[in-house]
């Protein structure tokens, strides 16, 4: 009686099975896939807003002539005491030209202060705010230590006592345009009576534009507290 062997599947053989098992898996994705885009693809896809495109080219075009009015619009330009009207985009041309031809400092420099913003700057950069107090609800950083005079109130014109010279006799005087401008001068030349010390001499000397810049805005502040 003879014994036969079972056959076995050779190794190769099951290798090739199973890569055709995995090529029709493939392709059955594959189909499914597109049969998938073919269903619901155009559902998905991001719609085209017809209205709101319209309102932005509209919104886009109504900005435009926004501009175009203003460009075309006039102002107003004071040269020598002269009141001048000419359009904007004419001025904002010649601005450019000029910024090419001598650089921005030029532009920068022809636009002077008042002597107002003067006064007011030199106030600031001479630290006379340290001593003098301007503003009832602030207070001078070394103002109530020296005693120095406040420039709040009705002060402008009005007569204080002073001393003549440190440790002189005591005199009335006026807050006016020359005692101002004295006292910027030749600080000791005259103490407020009370104060510890006289202003001390400044660094760099005022020329007399900005001692009269200077005199227009303490004065300013007086006239500033009678209109309130």
């Amino acid at each position: 009686m003879s014994h036969e062997k079972p056959q076995t599947e050779s190794p190769d053989s099951a290798r090739t099975s199973w890569a055709s098992h995995e090529l029709a898996a493939l392709a059955l994705t594959v189909v499914l896939a597109v049969w998938v885009v073919a269903q619901w693809g155009a559902a998905v896809q991001p719609q085209q807003d017809t209205a709101r495109d319209e309102k932005r080219a509209q919104t886009l075009t109504d900005l435009r002539a926004v501009d175009k009015e203003d460009l075309n619009s006039f102002g107003v330009v004071d040269e020598e005491n002269k009141l001048y009207r000419i359009p904007i985009l004419y001025a904002m041309t010649n601005v450019v030209a000029v910024y090419k031809k001598e650089g921005a400092s030029s532009v920068i420099a022809d636009r002077k202060p008042t002597p107002l913003q003067l006064g007011k700057k030199l106030f600031t950069t001479k630290i006379c705010f340290t001593c003098h107090q301007t503003d009832p609800a602030v207070p001078a950083p070394a103002g109530d230590a020296l005693r120095a005079p406040k420039f709040i109130g009705d002060f402008w014109g009005k007569e204080r006592e002073v001393l003549d010279g440190v440790g002189g006799p005591v005199i009335k005087v006026t807050l006016d345009e020359a005692y101002f401008k004295e006292s910027v001068k030749t600080p000791d030349a005259k103490l407020v009576k009370g104060a510890l010390l006289p202003m001390p001499p400044l660094a760099l000397p005022l020329t007399e534009n900005e001692i009269e810049a200077l005199m227009i805005y303490v004065k300013s502040l007086s006239k500033q507290m009678e209109e309130k």
